[in-house]
């Protein structure tokens, strides 16, 4: 089971790689966070913001938990 389990955009490359520095893509709203699954389980997340607020970087999400180590993915178009 993954608890709590967060996600970010943050500007990137898109290769998937965060940015160095103060990366995250704010103000932003999700449809849900801080979300708890069990293993084989999938939600699907929703997040509303700027585009312009990107700065021209790729979008990269990351997810973390409170027992999972974190995963930087590539976000498509």
């Amino acid at each position: 089971m993954a608890f709590f389990l967060r996600a970010d955009v943050r500007r990137g490359s898109a290769t998937g790689v965060p940015a160095a520095g103060d990366n995250q893509v704010l103000p932003i709203t999700w449809s849900d966070n801080d979300v708890t699954l069990w293993p084989g389980e999938s939600e699907t997340l929703r997040a509303s913001y700027r585009g312009s607020d990107l700065g021209g970087a790729a979008r990269v999400v990351s997810v973390s938990g409170w027992n999972v180590g974190t995963a930087d993915v590539p976000a498509g178009p």
